[in-house]
């Protein structure tokens, strides 16, 4: 009789187990994420060699086009760069592709990064060649890594499809508050978004499209004024964690830019 009871228990048990293992992730808590790969590229990312001082008009050009636009650096010159900064900051980016109609969110870390990247999404990074005290601004396009290498593919400058060095590019990311932008067709969302802030996201798009056609940094239109351009771009993105990065502007590998 004993041994009957002691089977009797095992058998629970072990169902009790078997219970516990098929659960569903509690509510309320997401799915783990699915492990990245080894390596992985974006295939077709367009490639315009930067002049002195237009990494930022590039860089959003490289994106913009990938996503299906066409556009290229000099359309985008009036609406990202500053003058009298002589780069452009990241808030104008964001909001320039934006009002043509892309859903752009920023993402922070390697983590994110590399997400997006096997996810076939390009990324627009920020990064500083200079040291903290001397800072070298400069915008570049992620479109590839391999971990087993340790090295990011990258757009930059007047090179396409560089490899570089995964230590030598944390590092100048890091300096920078590893900063990144993520553009897409609004019919994609990024592979990191929340689901708050993919619905943040397309409402801005779906409001900047609203508004004349014509008004848009794909079309060659007049851009706004710098006062308008600098307050538009930034009033959005003060509730976005993402983007608490303090603003700076990149320039080429040229000339050092301070930051704000």
């Amino acid at each position: 009789m004993r041994a009957i009871a002691t089977r009797g228990l095992a058998a629970a048990a072990a169902l009790a187990l078997l219970g516990c293992a098929a659960l569903p992730p509690a509510p309320g808590k997401p799915p783990p994420d699915p492990p990245l790969p080894a390596r992985a590229s974006v295939e077709g990312v367009p490639f315009f060699p930067q002049q002195e001082d237009q990494c930022g008009p590039a860089a959003l050009a490289m994106a913009l086009a990938w996503s299906g636009l066409e556009t290229g650096p000099d359309a985008l010159r009036p609406w990202v760069y500053t003058e009298s900064l002589r780069g452009s900051l990241q808030p104008a980016l964001t909001a320039a592709a934006r009002r043509a109609g892309r859903i752009a969110l920023a993402v922070t870390g390697e983590e994110a990064l590399r997400r997006e990247i096997a996810a076939g999404h390009p990324v627009i990074v920020l990064q500083n060649l200079g040291l903290d005290w001397a800072p070298l601004w400069h915008y570049a396009v992620v479109i590839g890594y391999d971990r087993d290498r340790d090295e990011v593919r990258v757009h930059s400058g007047t090179e396409a499809d560089r490899r570089v060095a995964g230590e030598l590019f944390r590092r100048t990311w890091r300096r920078a508050g590893e900063w990144g932008l993520v553009v897409l067709p609004p019919e994609r969302l990024p592979a990191t978004a929340s689901e708050s802030a993919a619905s943040r996201s397309s409402r801005r798009v779906a409001g900047c499209s609203s508004r004349a056609v014509t008004d848009s940094p794909v079309t060659g239109a007049p851009a706004r004024s710098r006062r308008d351009r600098v307050k538009m771009a930034s009033a959005p993105l003060r509730r976005s964690p993402a983007s608490a990065v303090q603003p700076r502007a990149a320039c080429s590998c040229i000339r050092a830019i301070s930051p704000l």
